[in-house]
């Protein structure tokens, strides 16, 4: 992927060889994509194909293991579990990762 495409103020997401793991399981294997502003992106598969996941990494709850993620031009990272504890209703509940961007590329 054109690494001008990661940073063109007309793509609102891109990801670029994102892998994530569990365990020995390979969940999302070296996912690359952009998303320009205006457009809409189904994300098709079978069950176990790894939508969920992607969704999940681009959302800030699960950590790639590999990869960049960058939103309106800003590289997104992840804090290591237990950092961020959000409130659901009267429920507290643990996020495992918490997405940030970075003030530059």
């Amino acid at each position: 992927m054109d690494q001008s495409n990661l940073t063109n103020a007309k793509t609102l997401i891109a990801a670029e060889g994102v892998t994530c793991c569990f365990g020995k399981h390979r969940a999302v294997s070296d996912i690359s994509f952009t998303i320009q502003c205006g457009e809409i992106l189904g994300i098709l598969g079978p069950n176990g194909a790894g939508k969920s996941v992607t969704m999940q990494i681009i959302c800030g709850v699960l950590s790639a293991n590999s990869g960049k993620v960058i939103i309106a031009g800003k590289t997104a990272y992840w804090l290591p579990a237990g950092t961020a504890t959000t409130l659901s209703g009267s429920n507290r509940r643990r996020v495992p990762v918490l997405l940030c961007l970075s003030k530059g590329n």
